[in-house]
């Protein structure tokens, strides 16, 4: 079998990092054995029951209801009302909804898909810097109930709510489904620092509508920046990979830095098993991405196999040193986890690069 000796310096970044000079006396085709659920692509930061699938309840942070709602994702920032920094509006209004008019202002100042309701009170606008708001925000004012209906049910939803500056007290967030039944409730503390609390929530039914109140002032809880929408919204996986930082093909000098990073949104797939290929079509042969040892060798061959989950930016190459020629790095992953590489059901991309 014919072997090619090549030199590789490539810089590790993965746990502490460490450089290795390796002279690699590599055969071109052999198979090596796949390495499987070593685990560094089970980040996995979204609740996951026993059978892979999505489980209902209280969202942990931001970042996982994105990971949830991917591309389904609408987001009311309420920053399209014009109100002064450092200062509020008590708006004529007590209800709102993408058609209504606020003082003379809209409609269009929020998405179509969400109405905010005050009661018996009346919306208040936050400028920015109001008792140390971070950004724009509402409340019911003269009422410390709002709640806030979904045209249609919603898979997940999650919103900041905070207090102002000097003002600490406990908001309850109550939600419902799409008959008005009761489904679940929280109590959240609001810090003095006017700092953002996250709540979301994963109802696979539908959420109907949430409630939010505060139990020791006469107002609202502070709302900011509601996102909501169901779960891949039918968007398929959407794998990633970059050199230098670049979709496009990349051209560096011999010697140079070169890093190579993938990610992946999955989308509808989110949670099922699949095959992960991580590999290196390079002027001597294929390589693949070892993820047991963080190396990459020679061979075609699965890289992981297991559940699709958001990740990334995750560095697969930090190095200097590749011989002169063009190399293509692929990152795919195909549906059906069988060690082999189903074309009719992989979702992929490619950088090129080009040493020069």
């Amino acid at each position: 079998m014919m072997k090619i000796a090549i030199y590789l310096a490539v810089l590790f970044t993965l746990g502490l990092g460490f450089s290795v000079n390796l002279w690699a006396e590599v055969p071109v085709s052999p198979q090596q054995a796949a390495p499987q659920n070593s685990g560094a692509f089970d980040a996995n930061p979204i609740k996951i029951n026993s059978s892979g699938s999505r489980t209902d309840g209280w969202i942990a942070n931001r970042a996982d209801l994105d990971a949830l709602l991917g591309s389904g994702a609408t987001t009311d920032d309420f920053e399209t009302f014009d109100v002064a920094d450092g200062t509020p509006n008590s708006t004529d209004v007590n209800y709102m909804d993408e058609t209504t008019i606020v003082d003379g202002q809209g409609p269009g100042l929020v998405n179509d898909g969400a109405s905010y309701d005050a009661g018996g009170g009346v919306l208040q606008w936050n400028g920015k810097d109001y008792f140390g708001l971070p950004d724009k925000t509402i409340l019911s004012n003269t009422n410390e109930v709002h709640t806030i209906d979904y045209d249609t049910p919603v898979e997940a939803m999650g919103i900041d709510l905070h207090a102002f500056s000097g003002s600490p007290h406990d908001a309850q967030v109550e939600i419902f489904d799409a008959n008005g039944a009761f489904v679940d409730s929280l109590i959240v503390s609001l810090p003095t620092d006017a700092s953002a609390v996250f709540v979301g929530y994963e109802f696979a039914a539908g959420i109907g509508s949430v409630v939010l109140f505060s139990q020791t002032v006469p107002w609202s809880p502070v709302m900011n920046d509601h996102t909501y929408g169901n779960m891949g919204a039918g968007s398929e996986p959407v794998p990633d990979i970059k050199a230098n930082g670049q979709d496009n093909a990349v051209t560096v000098n011999y010697g140079s830095n070169l890093t190579v990073d993938i990610s992946l949104d999955p989308g509808d797939e989110f949670g099922n098993n699949a095959d992960w290929w991580v590999l290196a079509d390079s002027p001597f042969s294929w390589y693949r991405y070892s993820l047991m040892s963080g190396l990459w060798v020679p061979g075609l061959a699965v890289t992981y196999q297991g559940t699709l989950n958001p990740i990334g930016p995750f560095t697969v190459f930090n190095g200097t040193g590749l011989p002169i020629g063009t190399y293509i790095f692929y990152f795919g992953v195909d549906m059906n986890m069988n060690g082999a590489l189903d074309i009719g059901q992989l979702y992929s991309d490619s950088v090129t690069v080009i040493v020069q």
